[in-house]
């Protein structure tokens, strides 16, 4: 067993490595994270819906550096995908971004869900 740190959806291997084993600064650092990605995502939902295509790729371009602190590997490649886009707009397809926002959202508050058990000291159940 690994203390929790890592899961399916959260590998915090990289936090780790980078805070240099200091707890308080990984704490600090996962609620920056939570309040930034949560701020973000409604930001992302909203430039769908507005079809404002330079900030989806500017909040994809962010929202994919934040989980990759946090190891969510499906979410990081959702918005590496969305970020590589920018290069050809029309390929972005906002019908099914809207799709999968709602997806995106429910892996979002499991991987925030787990975050703030081990912001509490709380063993995170190990998902295989």
């Amino acid at each position: 067993m690994d203390n929790g740190y890592r899961t399916l959806d959260v590998d915090l291997t990289y936090l780790k490595e980078f805070s240099n084993g200091d707890i308080d600064f990984e704490k600090e650092i996962l609620e920056s994270i939570i309040i930034d990605a949560d701020e973000m995502l409604g930001m992302f939902k909203c430039s769908i819906e507005n079809k404002d295509y330079e900030k989806i790729i500017f909040l994809a371009h962010s929202l994919k550096s934040l989980m990759n602190i946090v190891g969510s590997k499906k979410l990081y490649k959702y918005f590496y995908t969305i970020e590589q886009k920018k290069y050809s707009l029309i390929n972005l397809d906002l019908n099914c971004l809207e799709f999968q926002y709602n997806s995106i959202e429910e892996k979002w508050i499991n991987a925030k869900y787990k975050l703030l058990n081990l912001i509490k000291g709380e063993e995170v159940k190990i998902i295989t």
